[in-house]
């Protein structure tokens, strides 16, 4: 049991005044316990480190339950450097992709196999910064090419422990105008 946690810089994070993340981590249980806690200005050395992914979810606006665009058994992994450099990479499962003996044989999959497997993978590099409860990653190399030059902001909440947990959301708008709230938890790999 971690007990009550000291939560940093949660602000803006829940949406609609909610909790930053309801799921299978609980994380949301943490949250609420932390309320009454002492907050403080969130620092980049809060959030150096490797991240391992507990869930990534979408949430619709309009009260529809949430979806998991990587499955529930998504994976994914965020690190953040002293240096100011990053990277994510997320994956959904992979038992419908192909299976390569080797990376240099990769290429020779089908086009349907490849289309799968970038439809079940994610990754980006490149440096981020922090500003207040807000963090920019400024994307370099991308497997999505379109991404590269861009600015990924995220709203950050971040849940010292052990174990910490930092979880990182944005808001996108459908066509139709709909807020979509993409939520990615996250939490420390191994001991601290």
């Amino acid at each position: 049991m971690l007990g009550v946690p000291r939560r940093r810089h949660c602000a803006g994070t829940g949406g609609e005044g909610g909790p930053a993340h309801s799921g299978p981590s609980g994380l949301s249980r943490y949250l609420d316990a932390g309320r009454g806690a002492r907050m403080s200005a969130l620092s980049k050395a809060d959030l150096l480190g490797t991240w391992e992914l507990e869930s990534f979810e979408v949430r619709a606006g309009d009260g529809r339950p949430p979806r998991h665009p990587f499955g529930l058994q998504a994976r994914g992994r965020i690190v953040y450097a002293e240096d100011g450099h990053m990277m994510a990479v997320l994956s959904g499962p992979l038992d419908a992709v192909p299976q390569a003996a080797t990376l240099e044989t990769s290429h020779r999959a089908s086009d349907a196999e490849k289309a799968a497997a970038f439809d079940r993978y994610l990754s980006y590099s490149g440096r981020w910064r922090l500003d207040g409860d807000q963090i920019h990653h400024d994307v370099d190399l991308a497997l999505v090419p379109g991404l590269a030059g861009q600015t990924q902001t995220r709203t950050v909440a971040f849940l010292a422990g052990p174990p910490h947990r930092l979880t990182l959301s944005y808001v996108h708008h459908s066509r139709r105008g709909t807020a979509h709230r993409f939520v990615l938890s996250w939490r420390r790999p191994f001991p601290e």
